[in-house]
């Protein structure tokens, strides 16, 4: 976090710079998922039926 703020102070074109770094990562998984991916996982549950209950109940809301 610390470089990209470095970074961030000497870039001139910030459009630019988050523009490369989406293009960068873009296929990358997300942390965010991955950890909860994990931990459904880790209790011997099934992630994406998982994820799919708490979707339905949200949207339920």
């Amino acid at each position: 976090m610390k470089t990209a703020v470095v970074l961030w102070k000497q870039i001139s074109d910030h459009q630019q710079f988050i523009r490369q770094v989406s293009d960068t990562y873009k296929n990358d998984p997300d942390p965010q998922d991955e950890m909860v991916r994990k931990m459904f996982r880790d209790q011997g549950l099934d992630p994406d039926v998982e994820i799919e209950k708490l979707k339905a109940s949200s949207d339920s809301t």
